[in-house]
C-alpha cells in the first residue's frame, strides 16, 4: 500500500468530531458542532465543524481545514506527523511510510521513549520493589482504578533501574536523555534522572506521555517535588495535569477546577469531581489558560487562601480575566488542601464547597480582611484600586458594570467613585498599548491577508465552484470538461478549480473529501472549506439567477458554468477590442483579429442558447499563425486562441 492509499485509510478511520473535541468544547448545532476558535481571541463560537463533510471552518479568522490540518495548527507538527498521529490513535499500522525529516524522527523518539518510560515504571510499582509505594498509595487512599487511569508509577531507589531497562530492551539511550529521564555528565555516563520517587506522568490532551512529576518517598532530605525538564515535547508552563483523563467532563460540565497539586487531582477524581486539573508549576500562565479555554470559559479555583498557592492564584485570576473567561474561588477551611478535605470531610463536603464558591471581589476583600488591610483608610484605599485593577483586565463591559456594583456594596463606596477610578485606569492602559492590528493567532499578519483575499472573492466564481462541489461525481466531471483555469480571475479560485481538474483527470471523479489532503497551502484550504461551508447564501447568487431553483443543484451549477464562461468571453472580447484601436483598419492583422471577435461573439450566442450541459460547444485550440504575439496573449487566456467548433 502506497503512502496516499494509508493516507486515504486515516481519513476514512478518523473521526474529525472526536479528534477536535479533544482541544475545543464542541456544541451541537443543527447537523454541525461550533465551538470559539482556538487560532484567534473571540468572545462568540464561529468556529464551525461539518462531521458530514469532515471538515472545520472558521467564519472570523477564516482558517479550515479537515482533520489533518488542524492537528498540524494544534499540535505545530508536519503533515506526514499528522497522519502518523491518527493513524496511531486508531490502530492503523504504520510502518512503511516513508522515513520522516530529521527533526520528526526526534521528536517520534522522545515519545517513544516517555511511553516506555510511563510502561516501566507501572511494572516497577506492580512488582517487588514497588511495595513500599502501593503502601503509600493505599494510605492516601487511591485506588487501583485511580492509579491505573493515572498510569502512576514509582522510580525504585537506585541509580540505574531505567538505564539497565533500556540496555536490557537494546534501545537507543540517546532519546531517554533528551526526554529528560537519563542524566548524562561530560564523562559519558549515564545515570536515572528519577529516584525513589512516586511517578505522575503528564500527558498532551491527546494521551500522549510527555512529562513526569516526581514526588520523594521516605525520608529523604530531597527536594519534595521534581519535574520533567523542557524538551523538544514538554514545556512545564504550557501543560496542565490532569486535562488528558478530565476533559470530557469539562466539556460537560462546563467548568474546569483548578488546584494546586498531583495529589488533589487524584483525590478530587476518586471522589467523582471528574473535571479536576492542576497547573504544573507554582503559577497559572497564559498557555495554560488558552489550553484550559478551548474547553469552557468557567474557571474554578479551589486552594487554601493561608497557602503559598494564593498569591500565585491571585496572578492566574488576572491571566484569567484578562482572557475574558469567568472565575470564582472556593475558600477552604483553615489548613486544609482539596485532598485533605476529601480524605478527612468525604466527597460530599468536598462538592458542597465547590457549590459555594465566591467571585473574585469577594475573595479579594476577605483575603485583605484577614491581612488587616481594611482595618486602616489607606489599606482600604490599596485593596480597592488593586480590585480595580483586576476589574480593567476584563474586556467586557457588561461584565465590568456587575463587578464595579459588587465593589460599591462590598467596600460601601459610591459606584461613581469607583467608575471614575476605573475609567482613569483604562485611559492608562489604552494610552501605553502599541497601535497595532488586533491579534489574530500565531500569525497576525498572514491571517489578516487570507481574511482580506477571502473577502475579496468574486461573487460568481465562488458560487461556481460552490455549485461544482455541490453537484454528483459525474456531472461535476462534465462541468470541469468545459471550463479552463484561467476562466477564473481570482487567484485562489484558479488554485482550487486547477486542483479539481487535475483530480478529475487523474481518477475521472471529484473526490471532495480528499481533494482537502490534495491542496497544499493554508489559504487555498480557507477557500475549500468556505466554499463546503458557506456561512449564508450569496446574495448575489440569488440576484443573478433568481430565474433558477436553487433546490436543483445541478441546474444551479449549469447556470454558474455558463455565467463563468460568458463573463471570460467578455473579457477577452474588451481587450480584443482595445488592441483593434491600435492596429490599422487595413492591415492583415486588423482583419484576424475581426475574425477572431466574431468567433467570440458567436460562442458567447451558444452558451447562452444552451439549456443542457451536452449542448454547451466544446472549446478548442486553434492555430494563432499569422497573430501578433501581444494580439495572441490577450486572446489566448482559455488555451492559445478559442473558437467554437461547429455543430
Amino acid at each position: 500500500m502506497n503512502f496516499s492509499d494509508r493516507v486515504e485509510e486515516v481519513r476514512n478511520a478518523a473521526d474529525i468530531v472526536d479528534v477536535i473535541g479533544d482541544y475545543l468544547r464542541l456544541q451541537k448545532r443543527g447537523k454541525n458542532y461550533i465551538a470559539l476558535c482556538p487560532f484567534h481571541n473571540e468572545k462568540t463560537p464561529s468556529f464551525n465543524v461539518s462531521p458530514e463533510r469532515r471538515i472545520f471552518k472558521c467564519f472570523g479568522c477564516g482558517k479550515g481545514g479537515n482533520v489533518f490540518t488542524f492537528l498540524m495548527e494544534m499540535e505545530k507538527i508536519s503533515y506526514k506527523e499528522a497522519v502518523r498521529t491518527l493513524a496511531e490513535r486508531y490502530g492503523i499500522r504504520w510502518e512503511d511510510h516513508p522515513r520522516s525529516p530529521e527533526q520528526e524522527q526526534a521528536k517520534d523518539a522522545l515519545y517513544a521513549a516517555m511511553t516506555f518510560a510511563v510502561r516501566f515504571y507501572r511494572q516497577v510499582l506492580a512488582g517487588e520493589k514497588g511495595a513500599s509505594a502501593r503502601k503509600y498509595l493505599r494510605r492516601r487512599g487511591w485506588n487501583d482504578e485511580t492509579t491505573e487511569r493515572f498510569q502512576i508509577g514509582v522510580a525504585p531507589d537506585a541509580w540505574d533501574a531505567l538505564l539497565t531497562g533500556v540496555r536490557k530492551n537494546g534501545l537507543d539511550e540517546s532519546p531517554f536523555v533528551a526526554a529528560g529521564l537519563l542524566t548524562e555528565k561530560d564523562d559519558g555516563h549515564k545515570y536515572d534522572y528519577f529516584r525513589n520517587r512516586l511517578l505522575f506522568p503528564i500527558f498532551s490532551p491527546s494521551g500522549r506521555p510527555v512529562g513526569f512529576g516526581g514526588r520523594v518517598l521516605g525520608d529523604d532530605k530531597e527536594r519534595k517535588y521534581i519535574n520533567t525538564r523542557d524538551t523538544g515535547i514538554y514545556s512545564k508552563s504550557n501543560v496542565v495535569y490532569g486535562l488528558y483523563q478530565a476533559k470530557d467532563a469539562i466539556r460537560k460540565e462546563n467548568q474546569v477546577v483548578l488546584v494546586e497539586g498531583y495529589a488533589d487531582v487524584l483525590s478530587l477524581h476518586q471522589a467523582g469531581i471528574r473535571n479536576v486539573v492542576a497547573a504544573s508549576g507554582t503559577a497559572l500562565t497564559t498557555a495554560q489558560v488558552k489550553l484550559l479555554g478551548r474547553y469552557t470559559s468557567q474557571f474554578l479555583f479551589v486552594f487554601d487562601a493561608d497557602s503559598a498557592g494564593a498569591s500565585a492564584m491571585l496572578r492566574g485570576i488576572e491571566l484569567i480575566m484578562e482572557a475574558g473567561y469567568e472565575v470564582a474561588i472556593v475558600a477552604l477551611p483553615q489548613g486544609e488542601d482539596p485532598d485533605s478535605v476529601v480524605q478527612k470531610l468525604g466527597a460530599d463536603e468536598m462538592l458542597r464547597l465547590l457549590r459555594q464558591s465566591v467571585h473574585f471581589v469577594d475573595f479579594v476583600a476577605g483575603k485583605y480582611q484577614r491581612e488587616g488591610m481594611l482595618e486602616t483608610p489607606d489599606g482600604k484605599a490599596k485593596a480597592v484600586h488593586h480590585t480595580i485593577e483586576l476589574i480593567a483586565r476584563i474586556p467586557d463591559p457588561i461584565r465590568r458594570d456587575f463587578y464595579i456594583k459588587s465593589l460599591a456594596e462590598k467596600f460601601s463606596i459610591y459606584e461613581s467613585r469607583l467608575w471614575d477610578a476605573l475609567n482613569a485606569r483604562l485611559s492608562k492602559k489604552t494610552s501605553r498599548r502599541t497601535p497595532a492590528p488586533v491579534a489574530r493567532g500565531s500569525d497576525p499578519g498572514a491571517e489578516q491577508s487570507l481574511e482580506s483575499l477571502l473577502a475579496d472573492l468574486p461573487a460568481r466564481e465562488k458560487t461556481f465552484l460552490q455549485d461544482v462541489l455541490s453537484v454528483k461525481t459525474d456531472v461535476a466531471s462534465v462541468i470541469l470538461r468545459h471550463v479552463r483555469i484561467d476562466d477564473l480571475q481570482h487567484p485562489l479560485c484558479r488554485k482550487i478549480l486547477r486542483h479539481l481538474i487535475e483530480q478529475e483527470e487523474m481518477t475521472g471523479a471529484v473526490d471532495v473529501e480528499a481533494l482537502m489532503s490534495m491542496v497544499p497551502d493554508t489559504d487555498a484550504q480557507a477557500l475549500l472549506t468556505e466554499l463546503l461551508m458557506p456561512r449564508h447564501a450569496s446574495s448575489e447568487r440569488w440576484n443573478d439567477f433568481r430565474y433558477v431553483n436553487v433546490d436543483d443543484a445541478e441546474r444551479a451549477a449549469f447556470e454558474s458554468l455558463k455565467t463563468i464562461l460568458t463573463d471570460s468571453i467578455d473579457r477577452r472580447l474588451r481587450r480584443l477590442q482595445a488592441k483593434q484601436r491600435e492596429i490599422s483598419g487595413e492591415s492583415e492583422d486588423f482583419h484576424k483579429t475581426l475574425r477572431l471577435f466574431q468567433e467570440l461573439i458567436t460562442l458567447k450566442q451558444r452558451i447562452q442558447k444552451a439549456t443542457t450541459l451536452d449542448q454547451l460547444p466544446h472549446v478548442v485550440n486553434i492555430s494563432p499563425e499569422g497573430i501578433p504575439e501581444s494580439i495572441r496573449n490577450d486572446a489566448a487566456e482559455l488555451s492559445d486562441d478559442i473558437q467554437a467548433t461547429s455543430g
